[in-house]
């Protein structure tokens, strides 16, 4: 398998074993928020980031898209958890605060093929 990432807090790397280096992904404009966890499929044909932010990137093929999380825009992603059972599960984790609530969110999203 050749499908190997890596991130910083603004950016997201692809190993390319024909050159041995590391190619900088093309993300879809994010704004100023960060990075803050990486999640890639067994096969590596998906790829989901997750954001200081309500909403978080994924990759499926080679296309980015942004995918807004149906939660308060007061949500903040902190991690995702993913998992290649038949179900294709998948966990975002983030905390929210606002007037009405403070603590911890976690938010189930089935993938879908």
């Amino acid at each position: 398998m050749n499908q190997l990432y890596a991130a910083t807090s603004s950016a997201v790397f692809k190993w390319n074993p024909l050159t041995s280096d590391w190619d900088a992904e093309t993300l879809p404009n994010q704004g100023s928020v960060q990075i803050l966890d990486l999640w890639v499929s067994g096969d590596g044909n998906e790829v989901w980031v997750a954001l200081n932010a309500s909403f978080v990137l994924r990759k499926r093929g080679t296309t980015w898209e942004s995918i807004p999380l149906p939660v308060a825009s007061t949500f903040l992603a902190y991690r995702i958890f993913g998992f290649d059972s038949a179900g294709r599960d998948l966990w975002i984790t983030g905390s929210h605060q606002s007037q009405a609530f403070q603590g911890t969110i976690a938010y189930h999203f089935e993938r879908q093929p």
